[in-house]
């Protein structure tokens, strides 16, 4: 028969079970008659020749049984039948049933949550047509100690013009706009991009056209594309809005194109993108502010597009000139090399291995949860052994009641598997609501088909690897002696179980310690960050907006600075409000970094002085950040207008130039070469600016307005206003910032509301991420492990009820046997807490880099879990072992 029959042939019989039994029949019986007829042929009686043909045949039902067996449907029949068969037995159960699945759900649903987000995140690719050629130009300069440099003009021109690697190359930064025309002004989330930024992606625009050289062109229109929500949310979807113009930041633009629905770029809210109108006459050479993307030629590798940038980048002093007041040397000096990167792991950063150490922790707990089902079900097996030993006496092999077992067993792993994808749904729909702890590429993170395979395979494989434990136990057990203790046990069965049982134990309270050790760690980080002086206090309580001020509102720089400080003042006559300042940057925002020259610190002839970190700020940001002064003061408004140049410094910049905080005062630092020298007046405490977990670095804080001897004025038009007041973060004190600033200036939108607090807690958010995921599935691991070791206690409670009532029947009192079960408890958890005290010291050391303020070889934090884990397991030892000890004598005497 060929196999294509075999298959049509199995799928008739499977779904019509009666009438393939009678064709069946109908075969066996025409065979008998065949039979028959062949022996009537040869002389014999018809009554003779059916007795032979009888005899020849043998048993009717076995020789049907024989042909079903030669069928693949006859497998799959016996494994539905027996799967109908388990499903009895667990109705027949519900507590166990119920007590099995949730066990495995909460296993499953972690693990497959878990999986979501690392497949989400670090393995489905990124959306673009052949995005394993995208990389980020990034670059690290040593000889002024940055190990992450941006991409600058120069070195783009330099690498479209010289390069051999790249099919193109584009500049990016991600800002915002101020769109007035279309109702009320509003600050829109804007990519400013080089023209050929679209085409480096291979995006296309869903309507109009991308950009071309033209719009790059300064002398050229300006233009814009919309994103496909923009273009919905402002114009209804309508394709005539091709060819309309749209005002950002009192510039008209004529939009050109839409996005396709659903573009992304590295998180980055878009919905404007602008090309970039460069000069190439007016680039300079130092000018990192820039980031930067190229598509890699097809064959080209990251190490030979890393050599090729590293050609190129001497070849871009020689193509620009260097900067006003730059050493001449400054360029190799700071001995920028390439530190090129694929597009997807400079989206991701590290958070990489936080996930994969995740990953590790909810399939611990998975392990956990087989673990406890399989006692479970060993138990259960236990009470089917006289049932078990008739089908072996009746001829049934192993396999045959092994399939039995495990039909059991995988059925409840497929439970476990739907609740656990419940389970898992659910709490990804509450994590991305919430935002989860800023991880990258959330839009990725979905239950999709591969989250389904995925759940598939480990609910299967769960329900295998538990289901052994009473299937290897089965394959021991002989049938005679299940025989003939007509369902009772003998002592050798139950010293078999109790071993089995405490093997599992070991494992599950190995695995236990070693997750409650590291939710441990991740809790000392925690507090260790939190006592951390962030250089800020109260910060729930400081309210900060954005305000940009574009050209068409205040052309010359003073204009821009009453502005800003009319705006000030009128924040300041809200209700409850007690400091306001304005601010380049907000804390833990990030700033910009300059080299910082020192009058009485020479660098040396031609080199450049080390980096630091700046924002220009105005008076009052001590007052509204809850700083403090080391030394000296704060600026002043007269000073910022009409007084000599002043600044202000954090004190670790002090500490390093001049020894202490107060010997900086009077000091004078400068810029650059040109810049004048200014006096430092205060010296502030030091900010963590980027964030808890790093160092405070040195800060410059300028005046927000700039008088430069023989330059223009300097302002920043995109400012920060932090505004401290206990009523910070409610929506009734947003409204009134709002209507202050319309009263100043009607076509100024407020945007980027937020208050410290949240840029605090973003700051801590990977590890309190960490920490909570670490932290449920210790508890849960300690939860299971406390029920295993209850279960083996109650186990041998039954056992040894006779030997109970015997004791105190001879005058053994209710301590003495409590205590005996105590012993027997510690000596259960004993060896699972050694080996998983043992691994936790190996598997902690892969956390380093998640741990603040504390070592993975921590002593406080292993011992105080190894306690937690005592205390728990003397406790579910006690609970049964005091019911045994308050137990009748008489009545456990009768019962046995």
């Amino acid at each position: 028969m060929s196999l294509f029959r075999k298959l049509r042939h199995g799928i008739r019989v499977l779904t019509n079970r009666p009438a393939a039994d009678r064709a069946l029949d109908d075969e066996v019986e025409h065979y008998f008659d065949e039979l028959a007829a062949s022996y009537e042929a040869k002389g014999l009686s018809p009554a003779a020749a059916k007795r032979e043909a009888g005899i020849q045949r043998g048993s009717a039902l076995a020789l049907r049984d024989e042909v079903r067996d030669a069928g693949w449907e006859n497998w799959v029949s016996g494994m539905i039948d027996d799967c109908r068969y388990a499903l009895r037995r667990m109705r027949r159960s519900p507590g166990f049933t119920c007590t099995a699945v949730l066990t495995l759900g909460l296993g499953i649903g972690a693990t497959a949550a878990i999986f979501t987000v690392t497949d989400g995140v670090l393995l489905k690719p990124l959306s673009f047509p052949h995005a394993e050629r995208l990389v980020a130009l990034m670059h690290t300069a040593p000889g002024i100690n940055l190990d992450s440099l941006k991409m600058s003009p120069s070195l783009y021109f330099t690498y479209r013009e010289e390069g051999r690697v790249f099919e193109d190359v584009a500049l990016w930064n991600g800002n915002r706009s101020t769109v007035t025309g279309l109702g009320d002004p509003e600050e829109a989330p804007t990519l400013f991009v080089t023209y050929q930024f679209l085409n480096v992606l291979g995006v296309r625009p869903a309507i109009g056209r991308g950009f071309t050289e033209t719009d790059g062109d300064p002398q050229g229109g300006r233009t814009v594309v919309l994103s496909d929500s923009y273009w919905k949310r402002q114009f209804g979807g309508s394709p005539s809005v091709l060819g309309q113009r749209i005002v950002l930041d009192g510039n008209p633009h004529e939009i050109i194109g839409v996005l396709p629905a659903g573009f992304e770029f590295l998180d980055e809210k878009v919905s404007l993108v602008v090309p970039k109108r460069l000069r190439r006459e007016e680039v300079i050479l130092i000018q990192f502010s820039e980031d930067g993307i190229a598509r890699l030629k097809p064959g080209v590798t990251l190490e030979q597009a890393n050599a090729d940038v590293a050609r190129c980048l001497p070849l871009a002093a020689l193509k620009f000139p260097l900067n006003r007041g730059f050493a001449a040397r400054a360029f190799a000096d700071a001995r920028i090399a390439p530190r090129l990167r694929l597009l997807k792991d400079y989206q991701i950063g590290d958070i990489g291995k936080t996930l994969w150490i995740l990953m590790a922790a909810v399939g611990i707990l998975l392990l956990i949860a087989c673990a406890n089902v399989a006692n479970l079900l060993l138990v259960r097996a236990d009470g089917r052994q006289h049932e078990l030993a008739v089908r072996e006496a009746l001829g049934a092999g192993w396999g045959r009641m092994a399939r039995d077992l495990l039909a059991e067993s995988v059925l409840l792993g497929a439970a476990g598997g739907l609740l656990g994808l419940g389970f898992c749904y659910c709490a990804l729909r509450w994590g991305v609501s919430r935002g989860f702890p800023y991880l990258p590429r959330l839009s990725t993170i979905t239950v999709d088909a591969r989250t389904l395979a995925f759940t598939l395979v480990i609910s299967l494989a769960a329900g295998l690897l538990f289901g052994l434990a009473p299937v290897w136990k089965q394959r021991r057990r002989r049938a005679a002696n299940d025989l003939r203790s007509s369902g009772g046990r003998s002592m050798t069965q139950s010293r078999e179980r109790f071993a089995t049982q405490r093997a599992l134990l070991a494992v599950q309270v190995a695995l236990a310690m070693v997750l409650l050790v590291g939710s441990g760690l991740m809790l000392r980080t925690f507090q260790a960050l939190r006592s951390v002086e962030p250089g800020f206090t109260r910060p729930a309580e400081v309210q900060i907006v954005r305000v940009s001020i574009p050209a068409t509102q205040a052309a010359a720089p003073e204009q821009v600075i009453r502005l800003e400080e009319a705006i000030l003042r009128k924040f300041s006559e809200i209700a409850g409000v007690s400091a306001v300042a304005i601010t380049s940057a907000a804390p833990m925002e990030g700033g910009t970094s300059n080299p910082i020259y020192s009058a009485d610190h020479d660098p040396g002839q031609g080199k450049l002085p080390t980096v630091r970190s700046m924002r220009s700020v105005s008076p009052g940001f001590v007052a509204v950040l809850g700083s403090r002064l080391v030394a000296g003061r704060d600026l002043t408004w007269q000073e910022m207008y009409t007084g000599p140049p002043v600044v202000m410094i954090s004190a670790n910049m002090a500490r390093e130039l001049w020894g202490e905080p107060r010997a900086a005062l009077g000091k004078r630092i400068r810029g650059s070469l040109t810049q004048e020298w200014r006096e430092v007046i205060g010296v502030l405490a030091d900010l963590r600016d980027e964030g808890v977990v790093k160092s405070a670095p040195a800060i410059v804080y300028w005046p927000l307005l700039q008088r430069p001897p023989n330059g223009a004025l300097s302002v920043p038009r995109n400012v920060e206003y932090m505004i401290r007041s206990p009523r910070a973060g409610s929506v009734r004190f947003v409204q009134e910032l709002q209507q202050s600033l319309r009263s100043v200036n009607p076509n100024l939108p407020l945007a980027n509301v937020r208050t410290l607090e949240a840029i605090y807690q973003k700051s801590m958010a990977r590890t309190s991420f960490v920490l909570l995921l670490l932290a449920v599935a210790g508890a849960m691991a300690l939860a299971l492990g406390v029920v295993g070791i209850y279960g083996v206690i109650a186990y041998s409670v039954a056992q040894r009820r006779k030997e109970i009532g015997i004791r105190i029947a001879l005058g053994s009192t209710q301590q003495s046997v409590t205590a005996m079960f105590l012993r027997q408890g510690m000596l259960l958890v004993g060896p699972g807490a050694v080996i998983g005290t043992v691994a936790a010291l190996g598997a902690t050391r892969l956390m380093q880099s998640l741990l603040f303020g504390v070592q993975p070889f921590d002593f406080v934090t292993y011992g105080a879990m190894l306690a937690l884990l005592v205390v728990s397991a003397l406790l579910a030892s006690w609970l049964p072992a005091r019911k045994a000890a308050s137990a009748d004598p008489s009545e456990a005497l009768r019962a046995d």
